[in-house]
């Protein structure tokens, strides 16, 4: 039986997880993240999405040396290189400003964690997600997300969930979690601090406004601005 038939037979909850990411795209449109996860074609410039990959690895090896390189699979051209090379600019100069960003290789007072797996169940359902960086600093622990693209609001509930997720793990309260966009092409939002609101809130956001719909298949199209931008616009009913 196919994914889809699922979706047809009604058989309970679709899939077998979800991430923050993913709640980001379903709040942005429900049924484009029915798309994306049922991996159905899609029709949009790769490069910039490559680009961004690319730039997360390299940095990735900035605190794990023997990390992987992702290569743009579409190869290179100008404006990739460009974009690559201003969100590398924006990268150096976070670390020379903020000793927080600051690869750590042997400290014993400091642990980093590049592209850290983070995994907690709501309701039943396992939540999933990649943290760019962790830094656990004494007391303190530091969620960053690099950002090579503009800034949303959902980046922000993104950070949240992340937040709470981590301090669940890792048995501390919020209140000792720093959570930061990166925003590294965007010299005038390049830091942006996430304060946290509740996990009974966060919580409560995730049932009723995610879970809850996707169990009833509630994969109806959003019309919006997000629209003109859409990689499945040519597979959309609405469009």
């Amino acid at each position: 039986m196919t994914e889809t038939d699922l979706f047809t037979k009604g058989r309970g909850f679709p899939f077998d997880h979800i991430s923050p990411s993913f709640i980001s795209k379903y709040e942005t449109c429900p049924l484009a993240a029915l798309y994306y996860r049922e991996g159905r074609t899609k029709q949009w410039d790769p490069r910039y999405a490559e680009v961004g990959r690319y730039t997360h690895s390299v940095i990735e090896r900035e605190y794990r040396p023997d990390a992987e390189i992702h290569e743009p699979e579409c190869g290179w051209d100008d404006e990739m290189r460009s974009r690559h090379a201003s969100a590398m600019a924006g990268y150096r100069d976070l670390v020379k400003r903020d000793d927080r960003y600051r690869p750590v290789i042997d400290g014993s007072e400091v642990r980093q964690y590049p592209e850290h797996h983070i995994e907690i169940e709501i309701q039943g359902v396992p939540m999933m997600g990649v943290i760019d960086l962790l830094t656990v600093r004494g007391s303190s622990i530091e969620i960053v997300d690099w950002k090579t693209g503009v800034y949303k609001a959902a980046d922000e509930q993104q950070l949240r969930i992340y937040t709470r997720m981590v301090s669940e793990i890792m048995a501390v309260p919020p209140r000792n979690l720093v959570a930061t966009l990166c925003y590294l092409r965007d010299p005038k939002k390049i830091q942006r601090r996430v304060p946290f609101t509740s996990a009974t809130a966060i919580d409560h956001h995730i049932v009723h406004d995610v879970i809850e719909p996707i169990r009833d298949l509630q994969f109806v199209p959003k019309r919006g601005r997000a629209c003109a931008r859409c990689e499945y616009r040519h597979l959309c009913e609405a469009w």
